[in-house]
Formats: C-alpha cells, sequence, structure tokens
C-alpha cells in the first residue's frame, strides 16, 4: 500500500474531516445531536470516538499524530505488538498529547503495569485490558483485587478485558459478575448475530462499555484489501447497532487512518453495494463465530478456534501475525495433530468445514515461517 506523508493527509482530508475538527457529524439514527459523532463508553461515561485506533499494525509516530489530530480519541497498545516497537512509538506521542487521548493498555493486572506507563511516559491508563481466553480466566477471583490495586495507586481509571474465542460463554460470566467497566471482544457480521443479544444484556444490566476487535474480518479475503468505500460502509452496517459505542480498528498507513476517520462520519447507505452485501452474507454464513464449540468438542485438543482466528491475519495479507501466533500454539494443539474424527464440524453452529480450513492455515503458514 502506497503511504503518503502526514501534511499530504492533512491537506487532503475531506469535508468529513473537517467536520469531525470542528465537532460536526452526519445525523445518524439513535444518536443525539449533542453526541456529535461521540459515543459514550457504557458507564465510563468517557465520550469516545466511534473508530478507535489499534497498534498492533502501526510503525511511525506520524500516523498517531494523525488520527489525533483528526479526533480520533481513544487508542489501544498492548506491550508485546511488534515486539515492543508498537509502545514505544505510542511513548513518543504520549510525551506531548497524552491529554487528547483516552489510552486503552493490554496488560494483566496482577502482573502490574510499571514498565509499561514508563515507556507511554504517563502515570496512568485509562483502561487496562487482559486478554482472557476461557470462563474460567474471567472468573479469577484475583482480577478484582488487582485492578482495585491499580485504581487505588492512580495507575489505572477502569478495568476491561478483551476476548477472542468462547465469546458467548465469557461475556455471559463477565455480566453475571458485573465488575468489569468495559468489554473488547471480536465483533462483526461473522458473529454478531450471537454478540448482539449479550451486548444488549451487558447495557441492560451492567452498562459495560463496548469496543469492537476483528471488525472486519469475512470482507478482506486472501490478502484482497477491501475498497475504501467498503471499509466505511461496513463501518456504518456496524455502527448502526447504537449499543456499539467504538469499533477498534488496526491502522498501517495513512489511508487506511483517512478511510477509517471518514467512517466516523460514514452516513448509512440506503442502497449499499451489491458486492458488500454478498461479503456480508459469506460472513454471516462461512466465517468462524469465535464461539469456541470447536475446540471444546476436539477430543484430540486440537486449537481450533485459535487456528481458525489465524485466516484474519492471512486474509488481510499479515502472514507475519500468523506465524507468530501459530507458533505460539504447542505441537499437540496445530492443525496437523487432527485426525478427522468430525467432532468439530458437528459442534460448529455452522457446521464449517473445520478441519480442511485448518489444514489450509497450516500449510499456509508453513510457507512463510
Amino acid at each position: 500500500m502506497d503511504r503518503f506523508s502526514r501534511r499530504q493527509f492533512l491537506s487532503r482530508g475531506s469535508i468529513a474531516m473537517a467536520a469531525l475538527g470542528a465537532g460536526a457529524a452526519f445525523p445518524v439514527a439513535g444518536w443525539t445531536e449533542e453526541k456529535k459523532g461521540m459515543r459514550t463508553l457504557g458507564r465510563t461515561e468517557l465520550q469516545v470516538s466511534q473508530i478507535s485506533f489499534g497498534g498492533l499494525q502501526i510503525g511511525t509516530s506520524a500516523l498517531l499524530h494523525g488520527a489525533i489530530d483528526n479526533g480520533i480519541n481513544l487508542v489501544h497498545v498492548c506491550p508485546v505488538y511488534q515486539g515492543g516497537n508498537s509502545i514505544r512509538i505510542y511513548g513518543e506521542v504520549m510525551k506531548d498529547r497524552r491529554k487528547e487521548v483516552y489510552l486503552a493498555l493490554k496488560g494483566d493486572p496482577s502482573k502490574g503495569i510499571d514498565e509499561s506507563l514508563k515507556i507511554l511516559n504517563t502515570d496512568y491508563v485509562d483502561i487496562l485490558i487482559p486478554e482472557i481466553g476461557t470462563v474460567e480466566e474471567i472468573s479469577n477471583p484475583e482480577l478484582p483485587g488487582g485492578f482495585e490495586k491499580l485504581k487505588k495507586e492512580g495507575k489505572i481509571r477502569f478495568s476491561g478485558f478483551a476476548a477472542h474465542k468462547d465469546l458467548p460463554e465469557i461475556l455471559e460470566k463477565a455480566i453475571e459478575l458485573g465488575f468489569y467497566d468495559v468489554m473488547m471482544p471480536s465483533y462483526n457480521t461473522g458473529n454478531r448475530a450471537v454478540i448482539d443479544p449479550l451486548l444488549e444484556k451487558a447495557k441492560k444490566e451492567q452498562q459495560m462499555g463496548f469496543m469492537g476487535m476483528k471488525v472486519l474480518r469475512g470482507i478482506q479475503k486472501e490478502g484482497s484489501k477491501s475498497t475504501p468505500e467498503e471499509v466505511k460502509e461496513f463501518c456504518a452496517e456496524l455502527l448502526k447497532n447504537p449499543q456499539v459505542d467504538t469499533l477498534l480498528m488496526g491502522m498501517a498507513s495513512f489511508e487506511d487512518l483517512k478511510t477509517n476517520t471518514e467512517a466516523c462520519f460514514q452516513k448509512y447507505s440506503q442502497a449499499m453495494p451489491e458486492g458488500l452485501k454478498e461479503k456480508i452474507r459469506y460472513a454471516e454464513v462461512q466465517e468462524c463465530g469465535s464461539c469456541g464449540t470447536c475446540s471444546k468438542a476436539c477430543p484430540h485438543g486440537v486449537a481450533t478456534c485459535d487456528i481458525m482466528r489465524l485466516e484474519y491475519y492471512l486474509d488481510r495479507g499479515e502472514p507475519a501475525l500468523a506465524v507468530a501466533a501459530y507458533q505460539g500454539l504447542s505441537a499437540s494443539q496445530r492443525a496437523d495433530c487432527c485426525q478427522d474424527c468430525g467432532e468439530c464440524q458437528a459442534s460448529c453452529p455452522k457446521h464449517l468445514d473445520i478441519p480442511a480450513r485448518i489444514r489450509r492455515t497450516h500449510n499456509t503458514v508453513a510457507t512463510f515461517a
């Protein structure tokens, strides 16, 4: 993808981007004019941009500066992204611009965040978001104490969690516990039929904030990048749900940033392009919903749900991420241990051909490893 300078990006900003700086927004269903294109992040009461900035792909501080310049005020980073380079870039930007953003950090409260705070050049983060993989982890009785300790020390303001799999069980348990201020699960047209009722329950019972991630899953296939208009239409489709507070978008270039910033103000289309409709229909039927039932059903311990997630990295043309994640699995969890027993496919709500797909991922990853 061609990159262009920050100055070029700003000079080429659209009317929508200029409106963002002035606080204007397109009127959309379910919003009041006073919100001016922002949404309230649940009970945190933080007013956040509908599109937030994910740091997995960032390569230059100018990109994060550009996001802040153009109204994105919620940014997320993890200490291990890009071997630590991502958080260092954030730290450089935070030296001057910490007060302009809400900062979300992926991290474990029980392990402390002092080193991350030092790198980020800040005394606190607004939201601490550990990654949760099972319902047992979300129920860990040590987590609330860890969060509360950091809150009392002034190092965090709110608690959250991220989840890529076992989503129905994890979200249901988080709602029951009532402790977490913000949830950040995978959210896209492939799983929203399952997630939306839980999101509604989380809002009604606990007023939890909602950050959706992996939102473009299903509309990018085999490294074929979606057009800017498709991305904006797709984001608008997900943002039709007023209970979605923000969509966390990874950005690797100023072109990505321009598209995603404009997505903050995309009008809902009355006539969505047929090609995008077809991609959405495909995702609803064929995209993994991250429910985790396949992994639980596998009698051989293959991490089927984790491997299915790697399709997304390959589809968006980032094999290095897929390789790193796959190598993080133990040898016994990898796809070459699949015995074709069919239990995963039988348990899958969509009856996806999981054995074939995880083997394809295994073979693809092997070519890049």
